[in-house]
């Protein structure tokens, strides 16, 4: 039986179809994103915030069991528009690949701050959510109009050319940031996490392009003989490229202007065949580049492929930028596709399997949930006339009663059609 955690009165159901899951993933950070359409299914989720309003810490996120949490960073939260959107996950947590993975999403008004596994973007509780190995994962939302945030445990926070430069606006998830094309870029710092010059490297963002350059446009800039990742002349055919000294194959993966496209790059640097392998929307494009980078060099500006070439300056809207040290899979950056488009999850209201829980619920959501008809009452027998005789008397007395005996058995089905329609509503 699933049990349920104290102090909480409501929950979702997360269910992630083994079948969108291509190989078992530990510690995979779930994108789990709240509003009147979340999920595969559309679903309502907003009765979280009609629970708790802006007090976004008074949730939990469990395993299976019920009771087990798992972490969570809260990425962005606007009780207003009703809109929020969290990363969840933990070192043993595993996204299965031969059964469903479900997890459990409480919320209660009354419980305290849930601290300890529950915190905002940049603080230690959230940074648990990414491994050791992500080095750097930029949410690209304002901190500042001067500075965005990175969500590791590395702080390899960003600060931009100016400020509004580039600009806060509408990202994938929640807010990205605008690149105009002429000086914006984010700098973080150049540091040995961000070396990856001469490390395996996996490098993923969703990108918005509005132009493109006569030779190479920016996504991940670097230092000379350091790694970049980017789009290639007018076509904006994913490439990467050692800087200022040689250009990998090209990836064959053209990116289309004016809407949101993943794009991932997976480099093997123990090999040379087969060791470049680029991703459009999960679709991958296998290439051999034999190449050595510059031990010590960073891949550390977002929006070019080197700050001071304007001719390498990003044009349009980037979002959710990673730096991981190590090769991601092919199944790894699928199902970074589908949960960052929202695309893994199938969402449910439960109500436990007690029946204390049960009634609850259906005296909670009576007004939002269908219910049977009622069925009139009879009168009680000792307020009929019964001056048409004592025989029609009798004889009305024991229809009534059998009559009160049948309302009170379509009452009592239809109480548990009720409780089966809740059960078995998500």
């Amino acid at each position: 039986m699933v049990g349920w955690l104290t102090g909480y009165s409501n929950r979702f159901k997360l269910t992630v179809d083994s079948g969108d899951i291509d190989a078992a993933l530990t510690h995979f950070p779930l994108r789990v994103h709240l509003s009147s359409s979340s999920g595969l299914n559309s679903f309502d989720a907003t009765d979280i915030f009609d629970e708790i309003g802006a007090n976004n810490l008074k949730l939990a996120v469990t395993k299976d069991d019920g009771t087990t949490e798992c972490y969570v960073e809260i990425d962005n939260w606007d009780s207003s528009a009703e809109t929020a959107d969290l990363w969840v996950s933990k070192s043993d947590l595993v996204i299965s690949d031969s059964a469903d993975t479900v997890l459990y999403l409480y919320y209660d008004s009354s419980v305290a701050n849930n601290t300890t596994y529950v915190g905002v973007t940049d603080s230690v509780v959230a940074e648990n959510v990414w491994d050791a190995n992500f080095k750097l994962v930029c949410h690209m939302s304002d901190a500042t109009t001067s500075t965005v945030k990175d969500s590791t445990s590395n702080d390899n926070d960003g600060t931009k050319k100016g400020a509004n430069e580039p600009i806060e606006a509408t990202g994938k998830i929640g807010e990205g940031q605008t690149f105009d094309g002429v000086d914006d870029v984010t700098s973080h710092p150049d540091v040995a996490s961000l070396q990856v010059g001469t490390k395996d490297v996996s490098i993923l963002a969703w990108v918005f392009p509005t132009g493109s350059r006569a030779v190479m446009m920016g996504v991940i800039g670097a230092e000379g003989g350091g790694l970049a990742f980017g789009m290639n002349t007018a076509t904006r055919n994913l490439r990467v490229t050692k800087r200022d000294v040689a250009d990998a194959p090209l990836s064959g993966l053209g990116i289309s202007a004016d809407t949101w496209t993943h794009v991932a790059m997976t480099f093997d640097n123990s090999e040379a065949v087969n060791n470049l392998i680029y991703y459009k929307n999960g679709v991958s494009a296998t290439k051999s580049w034999d190449v050595d980078f510059t031990a010590g060099a960073s891949s550390n500006n977002i929006g070019c492929r080197e700050p001071n070439d304007a001719n390498s300056l990003f044009i349009g809207s980037l979002d959710e930028i990673q730096v991981y040290e190590g090769i991601l899979s092919s199944a790894w950056v699928g199902a970074s596709y589908e949960t960052q488009r929202d695309h893994l999850i199938t969402y449910g209201v439960d109500y436990g399997t007690t029946g204390e829980s049960l009634y609850y619920y259906r005296d909670r959501f009576w007004t939002h949930l269908p219910k049977p008809e009622p069925v009139p009452d009879v009168p009680d027998p000792s307020t009929v006339d019964w001056s048409i005789g004592a025989i029609e008397k009798a004889k009305l007395d024991r229809d009534a009663e059998e009559l009160l005996g049948l309302n009170k058995k379509l009452r009592k089905i239809r109480e548990q059609e009720w409780l089966d329609h809740v059960r078995n509503t998500e």
